[in-house]
């Protein structure tokens, strides 16, 4: 990657005039409410990923070794559908980066439903997919929707907020998925499907910030 952004990535002299400005926070209003989704979406991703082995492995009855081979598997069909997602809905669509949210979320929330309900492996292949596909759709396209809130100068700072938000999504993620398969598997992906279709509503009912 490195290599990739030394090779690739174009140079920009920064400006003569440079912008002093104060520390964004994150309870700042023209944006909180964005990365309160990226929140809810990556809390729901963290709690599907960490427990999803162990998903397949009481759920098909497999022993260790088959699960995590059959677990690889799903990895490759949700890979493969966020790809198809970027790299050909996105053209198909041409659609704003608020739409494709709105698209994305609930296949998200379809997705984990599927892997609540499975009972084959072929039920949690399509769930794993559509959850490839809405995050696919939606990941990026909360960040691109949060960057009209800002102005220019501060796009930079607004993506380490993002950031930050997203990796706490993942250590919150397993820590309470974790509990909660302690008490029921298959609820584990019902919160997580709970979790996301809050942002789902919201973002379906609402003008999101930025939106003309």
């Amino acid at each position: 990657m490195g290599l990739a952004i030394l090779l690739f990535f174009p140079y920009h002299r920064p400006e003569k005039h440079i912008h002093v400005q104060k520390k964004m926070r994150y309870a700042d209003k023209r944006f909180a409410i964005y990365l309160l989704l990226v929140l809810l979406v990556y809390a729901g991703v963290g709690m599907v990923q960490q427990t999803l082995g162990f998903y397949f492995q009481d759920i098909l009855h497999l022993d260790p070794v088959k699960a995590a081979a059959k677990y690889a598997l799903s990895m490759v069909f949700s890979s493969a559908a966020m790809l198809f997602s970027q790299l050909v809905l996105m053209r198909f669509i041409s659609a704003s980066p608020f739409q494709l949210v709105r698209y994305g979320l609930p296949a998200i929330v379809v997705g984990y439903v599927c892997l609540s309900m499975a009972s084959t492996l072929w039920m949690l292949f399509a769930g794993m997919m559509l959850f490839g596909l809405g995050m696919g759709l939606a990941a990026p396209s909360l960040a691109a929707a949060a960057s009209f809130t800002v102005d220019k100068h501060e796009q930079g700072a607004l993506a380490g907020l993002i950031a930050s938000v997203s990796g706490f999504g993942f250590v919150l993620g397993p820590i309470v998925g974790g509990m909660v398969y302690a008490f029921s598997n298959r609820l584990t992906y019902d919160t997580a499907a709970i979790l996301v279709g809050v942002a789902m509503i919201y973002v379906l009912i609402r003008k999101l910030p930025g939106e003309n």
